[in-house]
């Protein structure tokens, strides 16, 4: 290479494989050249080679399907796929796995043994799981090996203990041995009896496995290609507790592959055995109880039988044949038994004289002739059921000997008729046995005969301990209220009647019967004295209580007078009814409970109307919503924050009403109760404007009453008239506390009546008050009804309201909206409403279930519109707040109705006469009058003119001449007028301020006049009777009445019309219209008209010929 010359040196290598690789180019390596730098003469660089081949299991399929008849073969199909780029060759294995329960224990403790476990044949691997091994007890130690069918080694253990420990030989064959003391095979020094024994524990086994190998092959596949890999199970076996194998399939088992996923190369899927397996899946304790047998395997089974075992104490029967000290013959006979057994307390005899103990069934025979002094249970005894029981009871013959039974039990087979399960299906059968209170061991068994072969056996019988077990469950104690209704244990009614309802139930499996439940009311003083109120305790008998059925006992109490109880109830007091638990029969109320006033049912007299008055003038409500708790339970004093209203009002108004309200609660602990709280109140000192509030408030106060939480709910109303100037609007608070209570204020409020002969027409009706409310609900269950949580205010002498502008404005507080589920169903999702009269008032707030919402967390509630529209009537209307469930105070129901002006748009006549000026009236249908607005006139679209008016007193009309004069005949315009174009205005109704007319131009009036427009107008509506001489075929005599003018004759039709401003009748009272005269100068102009439309026409169309020729 020349100096500062480069040259590029290229190599052509494939790589085999994926994987990391590392390329090193040397230049000059045997330095053969002398160079001013040897250090740059290596460059090395490391890379990854992505992997192309991607074979994949994809699936496994069976024939037959699964599950599979027992001993059938089975063709196994595993479907592979290569996902990768390139040719990928790789190895494919297949095999079968099951794995059964087995139960192989060595004495314990043993010196030596063998076993040997064979499985199948075509087993090419067994597996043993050893659940214990213990081959080391400190100084003695010993050896176990485990070898297959030619003995090769699989697990050499040697002073070993542990537990779980899985081991795989080869074939079908397992042989385990613990190695004798004497063995040469192994040079450690054996222990000997001198060293303290040779025994160990040795080892326990509780499962087996075994594998098939089913296929093993190479497999060669392109990009993309599938294959199919297949084997053969040659036998479908199944029981020992397994009901089937696994089948395994794995590609690249030894990872030859560098693969771009290696998470898919084995696939298991489960093949099972069509069996069934017969299981107790429950013994149920209702009215009567019942075995529930489940076929939990996959194959139907016939012929299934189901035996019911149960015991029966003979512990304090002192007498023959249950303790027998004598020689003699004994039997005991049971009814419907299938098989008999008993229990021996002890058995005596006397081996010097041969004595023993025979129990039989007369044709088979057990004997007994050793002694046992402590308990045993005899053979079960097979009892000829075909037979009469009497004569063919068990027998016991003793000789020489003696004993005692403490029980014995029998089996009863159910149903008579055995009968056909299918696989998934249950089937409850009865259990025989009739009692009432006692106590017997019930086992149930199902095949027991073993006439099913299933899947697993060792799952067939179900014991349970059945008796009557008599306690309270869940709700143990309710309270009703006087309509039924459930209330809490803090809210009961004082001096109102109550159910305290019960609830007793049989949760042991044996009925009960004849026993007492008793109710027990104490007074409460305090937390830890109580003493019991006359008339208690209450007493009901209960007659009979099946297994696994409750019972509602109700008592009727009135508490008579407010304050704190404890209940308390008992069952079988006094233990009449033998049962399976006797520490479960009491139950006592945690709580105290308190009987209180009805402070979340609604008061009865409606809200008081603080002020009502008609008025030129305004109303206005401001809050300012600022919650605080300060320094609960403490004596401190508080500055409640000031604030500054930001009201406003007309500059020359006169302030007729000002009140301040200030929203406060507080309670205090109950010392005596803990758990309750005391209503109460702090002291409040109103500054307005600077001047303290001399004057007393009118307070308005409610109490949650009964229940543990008792808040005092107030509204103080403070008149502010005097310290008003109609600019500032400044308020303070300051809070004492004459002793450790909790309080908070949810806010303020300043209204504000004003009079201004320039605003609307008002009336206003002010409604004040203080009442909690909460009906029944899920959450707190006050237990009254909605009607009985609705407030009302009542608005009387209510006028005009057919021209009124009615609204609502309703303050809560304090106001808390539950979520639907806490709702009861009859809710209907709503926790409360609001209504006036017979309408729904305001929208649901977003997601929830209230009408209301606070402007600032736990301050004052409003509506979504605070001022609610409402339609009103003449005379009283009234307005409902009411709970549903929701947690509310109502404190304002506000009315102000407002009679506002309304401007309508002045009629336009369908025909105008040529040259005549066109009058318009323009009226104001409301009470208040209607201040400077402006009036816009439109011809073809053309602003005319916009024209000021400075006002229209309520009730009257101002009118307007058109500033358009209509000059030729025939002209057709559209003529648009706009009252109060700007919205100067507040209107009643704002949709009748436009008008759009087309007006044709005439020279002279129509003989039938369209109805519309004002009297004043160009056109004027017929009133009173009148006459006229009609034109055409139905002409005769027209008399109008109130603008309607009927029209006589032949025909007899009715015609609605106005008469034209001008128009001659025969007197002022008179309508319609009379002969309408002939004009000769109106027919020549309409010809000239014609004549020269005409002669326009012909020379058009000669200058359209000429333009078409020079075209051409």
């Amino acid at each position: 290479m020349q100096a500062k010359e480069t040259q590029n040196y290229t190599v052509v290598w494939t790589p085999t494989d994926a994987g990391p690789y590392a390329i090193q180019m040397n230049i000059d390596p045997e330095n053969n050249e002398a160079e001013m730098n040897e250090s740059n003469n290596d460059l090395n660089k490391s890379f990854y080679l992505m992997p192309d081949e991607d074979p994949a299991v994809v699936d496994i399929a069976f024939y037959p399907q699964p599950p599979v008849p027992k001993n059938s073969p089975v063709n196994i199909t595993a479907q592979i796929v290569n996902n990768g780029n390139r040719t990928a060759n790789f190895s494919v294995d297949l095999w079968a796995l099951k794995e059964e329960n087995y139960d192989y224990e060595t004495v314990h403790p043993t010196d030596d043994f063998n076993a040997t476990i064979v499985t199948y044949p075509e087993a090419n691997w067994t597996a043993i799981q050893f659940a214990k091994i213990l081959l080391d007890e400190g100084s003695i130690r010993r050896r176990m090996k485990v070898d297959d069918l030619y003995k090769n080694t699989s697990a050499y253990f040697y002073s070993f203990n542990g537990e779980n420990m899985e081991v795989w030989t080869k074939g079908n064959t397992t042989k385990i041995e613990m190695l004798p003391f004497n063995s040469v095979n192994y040079n450690d020094r054996e222990t000997t009896e001198a060293d303290g024994g040779r025994k160990v524990w040795s080892c326990n086994i509780n499962k087996i496995a075994h594998k098939i190998i089913l296929n093993h092959t190479a497999v060669s596949l392109g990009p993309g290609n599938t294959t199919n890999v297949t084997g053969i199970l040659p036998h479908m076996r199944a029981g020992n507790g397994s009901i089937g194998y696994k089948i395994y399939v794995v590609v690249d088992r030894d990872n030859v592959l560098w693969e771009l996923n290696e998470s898919n190369n084995e696939l298991v899927k489960e093949l099972n055995a069509e069996i069934p397996d017969l299981t107790i899946s429950n013994i149920t304790c209702d009215a009567q109880p019942k075995a529930v047998i489940k076929n939990i395997g996959s194959a139907p089974v016939e012929n299934v039988s189901v035996r019911f075992i149960r015991d029966v104490y003979t512990g304090d029967m002192d007498y023959p044949p249950y303790k027998v000290e004598n020689d003699g013959f004994f039997s005991i006979s049971q009814k419907d038994a299938k098989v008999m057994r008993v229990h021996f307390d002890y058995l005596y005899t006397d081996e010097d004289k041969n004595g023993s103990l025979r129990i039989g069934n007369v044709t088979s025979w057990v004997d007994y002739k050793k002694d046992r002094p402590k308990g045993f249970w005899s053979s079960w005894i097979e009892v000829d059921s075909e037979g009469d029981f009497v004569t063919h009871p068990i027998t016991l013959i003793l000789n020489k000997g003696r004993y005692e039974l403490d029980r014995y039990e029998y089996g009863v087979d159910k149903p008579d008729d055995p009968f056909k399960i299918y696989p998934g299906a249950k089937r409850s059968v009865q259990v025989p046995f009739t009692a009432e209170n006692e106590i017997y061991n019930l086992t149930v068994f199902v095949d027991p005969e073993n006439r099913v072969k299933e899947s697993d056996e060792g799952n067939n019988d179900e014991k349970k301990e059945m008796g009557p077990d008599l306690t309270f469950v869940f709700p143990e104690i309710t309270f009703l209220n006087k309509k039924g209704n459930e209330v809490g244990s803090d809210k009961l009614i004082a001096r109102e009647s109550h159910t305290i309802r019960v609830n007793v139930k049989n949760a042991g499996c044996i009925a009960a019967a004849d026993f007492p439940v008793k109710l027990y009311v104490n007074k409460s003083y305090n937390a830890t004295y109580d003493k019991q109120i006359h008339g208690f305790p209450m007493s009901e008998q209960i007659t009979r209580l099946e297994p696994g059925i409750s019972s509602k006992i109700d008592f009727s109490w009135t508490p008579q007078e407010e304050g704190f109880y404890r209940v308390k109830v008992t069952v079988d007091e006094n233990n009449d009814v033998t049962e399976i638990r006797e520490d479960n029969n009491v139950f006592c109320c945690s709580d105290e409970l308190k009987a209180g006033e009805p402070g979340y049912r609604a008061k009865n007299d409606p809200l008081t109307i603080y002020k009502h008055d008609t008025l030129n003038g305004g109303i206005i409500y401001e809050p300012y919503c600022h919650y605080v708790c300060p320094d609960p339970n403490t004596n401190k004093s508080y500055d409640y924050p000031p604030h500054v209203f930001g009201i406003d009002i007309p500059q020359k108004a006169e302030i007729v009403v000002a009140r301040l309200y200030l929203y406060v609660w507080g309670d205090k602990a109950d010392r005596e109760h803990p758990r309750f709280r005391i209503a109460c109140l702090p002291e409040v000192k109103i500054t307005f404007n600077g001047e303290e509030i001399k004057t007393s408030p009118t307070t308005y106060e409610d109490t949650s009453g009964a229940t543990a939480e008792n808040y005092n709910y107030a509204i103080s109303c403070y008149d502010v008239t005097s310290a008003c100037d109609g600019k500032k609007w400044r308020a303070e608070a300051h809070i004492t506390r004459k002793e450790e209570m909790r309080f908070g204020i949810n806010g303020m409020a300043l209204l504000v009546v004003y009079k201004d002969s320039n605003s609307v027409l008002t009336s206003y009706w002010i409604g004040e008050g203080s009442d909690v409310l909460m009906a029944k609900n899920l959450n707190f269950p006050t237990g009254f009804e909605f009607e009985e949580c609705t407030r009302k205010c009542v608005f009387e002498d209510v006028g005009d309201a057919q021209v009124a502008n009615a609204s609502l404005l309703t303050v809560l507080t304090p106001y808390v909206s539950y979520d639907a589920t806490k709702l009861l169903p009859e809710a209907g999702g709503e926790g409360d409403s609001l209504r006036f009269g017979r309408q729904e008032v305001a929208n649901l707030m977003g997601d929830t279930t209230g009408h209301w919402a606070y402007r600032v967390p736990r301050s004052i509630a409003f509506t979504e519109n605070e001022w609610e529209y409402v339609y009103v009537k003449d005379g009283t209307n009234i307005a409902e707040i009411q709970s549903r469930g929701n947690y509310l105070g109502v404190k304002h129901a506000i009315l102000k109705v407002e009679y506002l002006p309304e401007l309508v748009a002045p009629y336009i006549q369908k025909s105008v006469v040529v040259g005549l000026p066109i009058p318009v009236e323009i009226e104001n249908k409301g009470k208040s009058k209607a201040g400077k607005f402006n009036v816009s006139f439109y011809v073809d679209g053309v602003l005319k003119e916009k024209k000021q008016f400075w006002g229209i007193p309520g009730e009257s009309r101002g009118e307007w001449t058109l500033p358009w004069t209509p000059y030729v005949v025939g002209q057709l315009a559209r003529l648009n007028i706009s009252v109060d174009c700007d919205n100067d205005v507040r209107e009643l109704n704002e949709n009748n301020n436009n008008v759009s007319q087309l007006v044709a131009v005439v020279d002279m009036l129509p003989l039938l006049p369209e109805e519309g427009g004002s009297s004043s107008s160009a056109w004027r509506r017929g009133s009173g009777p009148g006459e006229g001489t009609g034109g055409g075929p139905g002409a005769g005599t027209i008399v109008g009445t109130s603008g309607k003018t009927v029209t006589g004759g032949k025909s007899g039709k009715t015609i609605t019309g106005r008469l034209m401003k001008g128009t001659v009748a025969r007197s002022e009272e008179q309508g319609g219209g009379g002969k309408v005269k002939f004009s000769i100068l109106a027919l020549l102009m309409r010809l000239a008209m014609i004549a020269v439309a005409g002669v326009l026409f012909y020379v058009g169309c000669l200058w359209g010929r000429r333009w078409h020729r020079n075209i051409q």
